[in-house]
C-alpha cells in the first residue's frame, strides 16, 4: 500500500471499505459522540471500495450481498500537517492505521488504498472523490483521525442512509474561534431554510452521502476557495476590485455606463465581523448574517453591481416592438450546460436598441422566471439578443463568467438564491443586488475553473451511470419480484410437508363451517357452494357442482403441487361484495375507501373521502370494512385490479366502509391467510389478463362481482400458506435492502 507524507515524516493512511446497498431522499442528520480538540482545518485522503464487506470498529468484515460500492474518504493528513494532532500522537496513530490496513489487504485482496503528496486541502480532497466518481461509488463517507469520530457509530449513519441523501454527525463539544462558530451558524441556518432540520456541527467532516452529493460538494469546496492552493504571487482581490472600480470611473466618464449610487466596498474588521461601506454616503454596517460561508486570505467579498453591470432584456410587446427581426434567447435556451439553440425565435428591434440587447462573448445569462437563478455564458460570436426572461451579466476587468456562473449554480443548490413571488417565483434584479460574491484573484479563477471542468464532466458521466443503474435496478426488482410471486403461486418457493393437512382436507373443513354459520344465521345462504375442483386420471381438470361435470382444463392457468387444490375465490370467502355508492358529507367521521386508497404501495386512509353520518344506518353490518378485508379495484383503466388489505390501525376513525368502485374480498380467514390470496392476486397471471377478464368499453372496464367470486384460486395447506407469506417478505426484505 502507498503512503502519504504527513507531519514529521510520518506516513498517512487510509481506511478499507466495501459493498454495499444504495439510497437516499432528503438531507437527514445523525449524532455522533466525540471529545474536544484543538481546533483546525481539514485536509481529506480518500480511500475507494469495491470489495466484499464492509470495515467494522471491531476489526472484523460484515459480509454483504449487495453489488453497491462505497468509498469512506478519512481526513488523516492535515490533522497531522497543522498540528491538530501533535507529532507524538501522530507517531502513534499512523503506523498503526497503516498496519491495520495491510493486515486487512493481505486478507482482502479488492481492498485497495490510494494517497498523495501533501498538496493542500483542495487537491487532497479532489484526489479521493475523484476516484469516487470516476469508480462509480454510491456511497461516499467521511471522517477524521484526530479523534473526535468514534468508528463503532459509523452503523449509526448507515442505518439511515435510506433516509437521506446526505448525513451530517456532530460533535457534543467544540473548542472553535468566534469566526468560525458564526460561519457555522449561518450554515445551519441554511440548511434549515432548505431542508427543515437543524444540523448540530455543519461544519464537522463527518458525513455520509450519496453519489449525487458529489457535485454539490465539489462546487462548495471551489466557491470556498479549498478546491485548488492559493498562490501568494497571485494579485490580491482587493488590487482587483480597485482596478474594477477605476475602470468603472473611466466609463461613467466617457458616459458608457451610469454612476452607481450604492457603490460600497465590503471589508472584515480587526473584530472579524464583515462591514459594508457605502461610497456615496459613508455609511457603514454590519453585514455578518448576509456571509454564506469563509473565503481565504486574499479573497474578497462583493455585490454584483461592484463586479459587473446587470441588465434584463428587452420587454416582448408585439403590438409596441417596431424594427428589424433578431434572433433573441429566453429562459427555455438557457442550461446549466450551455445555450440549447434549437428553439431561436425572432423579435423587433430599433436601430438604437441593437448595442443595447446584443450579446457580447462571455456574458453571463441568469433565468429570471421558471427555473430562476439558472444561468450558463454566452460563448459565441455570432450575433444574438435576448429578451427580459433573463438577466445579463458582463463583468469588469476580465473576471471569469464561467466561474460565476458555478458561484449561481452552488447558491441556487443550496437555497441562497430565493424566488420572489407567490405562484411564479421570480429572480429580481433587486433579489441578485442583495447577494455577496466571493472575489478571488483573476489567476485562481482560471485554476478553479479549469479543476472544475475536468471534474465536473467526470460527476456528469458518473450520474448518467448512476441513474441508468438506478433503472435497471428498479427494472430487475420488478421483474424478480414478478418471478418470486409466481414460484409462490405454484407451489416452488416453499417445500412442501407430507405430514401436513392437504388443501382438499382444508377446503372439506372450510365447507363445514360455512354450512355452521349458515344454519346460526351467521352467514348468507349466497356464499355456500358445493363446487369440487379435482384432476382426473387423464391429467384433465374437472369442476363437479349439484348435478353438473364440466371439464375446465383450460382455465387452469399452471401446474400446482399434489398437495394442492385449485377452488373458485367464492367457495373460501364469506363475504364478496361491491362497496356501496355514497352520500358524501364534510364531515369526517366514517371515510370511504375509494381506488385511489388502494395503491401498490399499499393503503392509505389519507385520500379517502367521508360519507353523511345520517347514512350509516343503510349499511348492513356485513359493508363495515374488518381487518383483513382484500380491497380491489374493478372499474376505470390504470386503477383496474389494483389491491390492498384493509388494516385498522391505519384507519384513525370509528369505522370505514368501501364505494361502488371497490370489491370486497372477505376471507375465511381461519382456513385462508388474506395475505397469501393478496400475493396471488397481485401477481402476473391475475394482473396480466385483468383487462380480458372485466367488462365494458375499452375507455370504462368494469371487474364484475360474478367473475370476481368464480376466480380460480390456487390454495395451499394452511401452514404452507404461512411459509409463503414468510419467504416472500424475507425476499422482499433483502430486495429493499
Amino acid at each position: 500500500m502507498q503512503r502519504r507524507a504527513g507531519h514529521a515524516g510520518q506516513p498517512a493512511g487510509a481506511a478499507p471499505v466495501g459493498r454495499a446497498p444504495a439510497a437516499g431522499a432528503a438531507a437527514g442528520i445523525p449524532r455522533r459522540k466525540a471529545r474536544a480538540v484543538q481546533r483546525r482545518k481539514c485536509r481529506i485522503g480518500g480511500i475507494p471500495g469495491c470489495g466484499s464487506g464492509i470495515f467494522r470498529s471491531d476489526g472484523r468484515i460484515r459480509k454483504g450481498r449487495d453489488k453497491m460500492t462505497l468509498l469512506i474518504v478519512v481526513d488523516m493528513q492535515n490533522d497531522f500537517v497543522t498540528g491538530a494532532l501533535g507529532t507524538a500522537e501522530a507517531q502513534a496513530i499512523v503506523p498503526a492505521v497503516v498496519e491495520k490496513i495491510r493486515k486487512y489487504q493481505e486478507k482482502y485482496d479488492r481492498l485497495i488504498g490510494i494517497d498523495k503528496p501533501n498538496e493542500g486541502h483542495g487537491g487532497t480532497i479532489l484526489k479521493g472523490y475523484h476516484y469516487a466518481v470516476d469508480a462509480g461509488a454510491d456511497y461516499v463517507f467521511q471522517t477524521d483521525t484526530d479523534g473526535q469520530t468514534l468508528p463503532e457509530e459509523f452503523w449509526q449513519f448507515w442505518e439511515k442512509r435510506k433516509e437521506c441523501g446526505l448525513l451530517i454527525g456532530y460533535r457534543k463539544k467544540r473548542e472553535d474561534g468566534i469566526s468560525r462558530l458564526f460561519v457555522t451558524r449561518v450554515l445551519r441556518l441554511v440548511l434549515f431554510l432548505i431542508f427543515k432540520t437543524w444540523v448540530k456541527d455543519a461544519n464537522t467532516p463527518y458525513r455520509l452521502m450519496n453519489g449525487k452529493q458529489l457535485k454539490n460538494s465539489i462546487l462548495q469546496w471551489a466557491i470556498q476557495g479549498k478546491l485548488v492552493p492559493q498562490d501568494p504571487n497571485d494579485e490580491p482581490a482587493s488590487v482587483l476590485l480597485e482596478r474594477i472600480r477605476a475602470e468603472k470611473a473611466r466609463l461613467v466618464k466617457e458616459k458608457k455606463i451610469k454612476k452607481d449610487k450604492n457603490e460600497s466596498i465590503i471589508y472584515r474588521s480587526e473584530d472579524n465581523s464583515y462591514y459594508e461601506k457605502f461610497l456615496a454616503t459613508g455609511e457603514v454596517k454590519c453585514i455578518d448574517e448576509e456571509i454564506p460561508f469563509e473565503i481565504p486570505q486574499g479573497w474578497e467579498w462583493a455585490r454584483i453591481n461592484t463586479i459587473g453591470i446587470s441588465q434584463l432584456g428587452k420587454m416582448l410587446d408585439r403590438g409596441k416592438n417596431i424594427g428589424q427581426e433578431y434572433p433573441y434567447l429566453c429562459s427555455i435556451n438557457v442550461y446549466w450546460d450551455g445555450i440549447d439553440l434549437s428553439k431561436i425565435k425572432t423579435f423587433k428591434l430599433r436601430d438604437d436598441e441593437l448595442s443595447k440587447y446584443r450579446l457580447h462573448k462571455g456574458d453571463l445569462l441568469i433565468c429570471e422566471g421558471g427555473d430562476y437563478g439558472r444561468c450558463c455564458v454566452w460563448d459565441r460570436d455570432e450575433e444574438m439578443y435576448y429578451q427580459n426572461a433573463l438577466h445579463r451579466i458582463r463583468f469588469y476587468c476580465g473576471l471569469f463568467p464561467i466561474f460565476y456562473k458555478f458561484v449561481f449554480e452552488l447558491y441556487r443548490n443550496i437555497g441562497y438564491i430565493v424566488g420572489q413571488g407567490q405562484t411564479i417565483k421570480h429572480f429580481t434584479y433587486e433579489s441578485m443586488k442583495s447577494i455577496v460574491f466571493p472575489v478571488p484573484s483573476i489567476s485562481e479563477q482560471k485554476r478553479i475553473v479549469k479543476l472544475l471542468k475536468e471534474v465536473l464532466f467526470l460527476v456528469k458521466r458518473y450520474d448518467k451511470k448512476q441513474d441508468a443503474l438506478n433503472y435497471l435496478n428498479e427494472r430487475i426488482n420488478v421483474k424478480l419480484q414478478k418471478s418470486i410471486l409466481q414460484e409462490a403461486i405454484q407451489g416452488k418457493l416453499v417445500p412442501q410437508d407430507s405430514t401436513e393437512e392437504s388443501a382438499s382436507m382444508l377446503l372439506e373443513r372450510i365447507r363445514k363451517e360455512k354450512q355452521k354459520l349458515a344454519t346460526e344465521g351467521k352467514l348468507k345462504k349466497s356464499a355456500l357452494t358445493d363446487s369440487i375442483i379435482y384432476k382426473g386420471d387423464d391429467n384433465k381438470y374437472f369442476e363437479k357442482n349439484e348435478n353438473t361435470e364440466m371439464d375446465i382444463t383450460d382455465e387452469i392457468p399452471f401446474e400446482i403441487p399434489d398437495s394442492w387444490s385449485w377452488v373458485r375465490l367464492n367457495d373460501i370467502c364469506s363475504y364478496i361484495q361491491r362497496g356501496k355508492s355514497p352520500k358524501y358529507s364534510l364531515i369526517k367521521k366514517y371515510p370511504v375507501v375509494a381506488q385511489k386508497c388502494n395503491q401498490w404501495s399499499g393503503f392509505s386512509i389519507d385520500k379517502a373521502q367521508f360519507i353523511d353520518p345520517d347514512t350509516l344506518s343503510s349499511y348492513g353490518e356485513e359493508r363495515i370494512l374488518q381487518d383483513g378485508d382484500l380491497m380491489w379495484n374493478s372499474t376505470g383503466l390504470g386503477t383496474l385490479g389494483r389491491m390492498a388489505i384493509y388494516c385498522s390501525t391505519l384507519n384513525p376513525y370509528e369505522l370505514a366502509v368501501a364505494d361502488s368502485h371497490v370489491t370486497v374480498i372477505r376471507a375465511m380467514k381461519k382456513f385462508v391467510l388474506p395475505q397469501y390470496l393478496y400475493y396471488y392476486f397481485t401477481s402476473n397471471t391475475v394482473q396480466s389478463v385483468i383487462e380480458d377478464k372485466s367488462d365494458g368499453s375499452t375507455k370504462q372496464k368494469e371487474l364484475a362481482t360474478a367473475t370476481v367470486k368464480t376466480y380460480l384460486v390456487p390454495i395451499p395447506p394452511l401452514m404452507e400458506q404461512s411459509r409463503i407469506i414468510s419467504k416472500i417478505e424475507q425476499l422482499a426484505s433483502i430486495m429493499r435492502g
